[in-house]
């Protein structure tokens, strides 16, 4: 068993970047409050990590970003990417409205799901939209995270 770590990281894509990194949770949400409540324009999230994990395995995905009420907003063609085990075969994050540039009441959440089938694809991404509404997760990356892939298989 790997042992877990925490970074504080910010923004997405081409602005995303490491902040720290922590031996424990409670230090990284210390720093996460702080540099929250002093910065207006960017705000930090702690991930967790698996130290020294196993290594990567390629499989056939396909990416979607799906709105709070279930719309598809975008959906990729199956690609192949490394995947680590560690993280239970899954992602899901939300846009902000500046990001898409669209204008949602709520933003969208984007997720990756391990199929070669769009279809499939689509039915994971709703599954995952459900449970993270349900839970009152929408807009809280690490919670959503949590509540679909911690110590269990990715839906």
């Amino acid at each position: 068993m790997s042992k877990i770590g925490w970074i504080v990281s910010s923004g997405a894509y081409s602005d995303y970047g490491v902040k720290a990194i922590f031996s424990t949770e409670k230090k990284a949400q210390a720093y996460v409050d702080v540099f929250n409540s002093a910065n207006t324009y960017e705000k930090a999230d702690v991930e967790e990590f698996a130290l020294d994990p196993e290594p990567p395995e390629v499989c056939m995905t396909v990416s979607l970003v799906i709105s709070k009420g279930g719309d598809i907003i975008k959906i990729s063609e199956p690609e192949l990417i490394l995947v680590s085990k560690a993280y239970g075969y899954g992602c899901v994050g939300f846009y902000t409205s500046r990001q898409l540039g669209l204008g949602l009441e709520h933003p969208p959440m984007y997720t990756i799901v391990t199929t070669d089938s769009k279809e499939r694809a689509v039915k994971v991404a709703n599954e995952r939209r459900t449970i993270v509404v349900a839970n009152d997760a929408w807009d809280n990356t690490r919670r959503a995270h949590d509540l679909l892939f911690k110590n269990k298989d990715a839906l």
